[in-house]
């Protein structure tokens, strides 16, 4: 079970992690244009 915990955590840190350089790549995209 901690295994899959742990699993569980390290999906969600990295999809946020993802969402966030998403979202700053896009506002850094939108203000070199």
């Amino acid at each position: 079970m901690k295994r899959s915990e742990r699993g569980k955590q390290g999906h969600f840190m990295y999809l946020v992690i993802a969402g966030l350089i998403k979202v700053t790549a896009n506002l850094i995209y939108r203000r070199n244009k």
